[in-house]
């Protein structure tokens, strides 16, 4: 089970709604980059990777994971699909290689890692349900929508202490969970990446991110070198705001200590 479907699991939610309360607020901020169409989770998935790639291209050092995309390549063997997939990927691959090579890339060659990245979007469908995955053209506005995405993004706010984590894994952690990853970690602050309008923090955000919190806190016990989180932060990416909060209210109170135990109890139950 992932870690989304446990959390919005009702006895699961009814424990998070009992904790001090993290991120609760509104930015009072216009949007500056409004939607162009309504592929919100396509372009949502693909900011996560135009995001981090450009983090790659500024950041003194960085850590990265092998591209879900590569792993829904893998899944499309059955349906005599991977030839074309993995042409896409190794396209975005190559284009990923050169963007991350400079800091002040073209304006033509950002347009095509935007493109790539939604090419990329596209393949982890095809890890998460591979029996109703079907390839889709890349829409202009969409790529529109990414640059303005990225042209109003803080990145310099991403690099304040290395190594940056991109889309880090919690190691034999994750199993609780069935194999959960989280957005990035810089320094201490762990942060998840949302495209939606709304400009308060939702609440599913938060819960995810104690989630992550939870395993990163699991992993940390068996492998020191991991970062330790003192910080949640959500970037929301439409009006380009990076907020964070600090968590040692949190980490102390008794209802959390509570929660983490079960936590773990529960989420293995469900994993058997």
């Amino acid at each position: 089970m992932s870690l989304t479907t446990f959390i919005a699991q009702q006895a699961v939610k009814e424990r998070l709604r009992q904790l001090p309360k993290v991120l609760d607020m509104k930015l009072n901020v216009p949007m500056l980059a409004p939607p162009r169409t309504k592929n919100n989770s396509q372009v949502g998935t693909a900011f996560d990777y135009l995001l981090r790639f450009s983090i790659e291209a500024h950041a003194v050092a960085v850590v990265s994971r092998k591209w879900v995309a590569w792993h829904g390549v893998r899944a499309l063997r059955a349906r005599d699909m991977e030839i074309e997939a993995e042409k896409r990927c190794l396209h975005a691959f190559n284009v990923h290689e050169e963007f991350v090579m400079t800091t002040t890339p073209s304006r033509a060659l950002t347009r095509e890692m935007a493109a790539c990245a939604l090419q990329l979007a596209n393949l982890d469908l095809a890890f998460r349900n591979p029996a109703a995955f079907r390839f889709l053209d890349v829409i202009e506005e969409d790529v529109e929508d990414l640059l303005r995405l990225l042209e109003i993004c803080p990145i310099e706010e991403f690099l304040t202490a290395a190594p940056v984590l991109l889309n880090p894994g919690f190691g034999v952690a994750s199993k609780y969970v069935g194999g959960a990853d989280a957005d990035l970690i810089f320094g201490d602050v762990l942060v998840e990446i949302k495209t939606t309008v709304s400009p308060r923090v939702d609440r599913q955000a938060v819960y995810q991110l104690i989630g992550y919190l939870l395993l990163a806190r699991r992993f940390r016990e068996e492998d020191g070198s991991f970062p330790e989180v003192k910080r949640l932060g959500v970037y929301s990416a439409r009006y380009g705001v990076l907020l964070s909060e600090t968590i040692a209210g949190l980490l102390d109170d008794p209802k959390f200590i509570a929660f983490e135990e079960w936590f773990f109890k529960a989420s293995e139950e469900d994993s058997i």
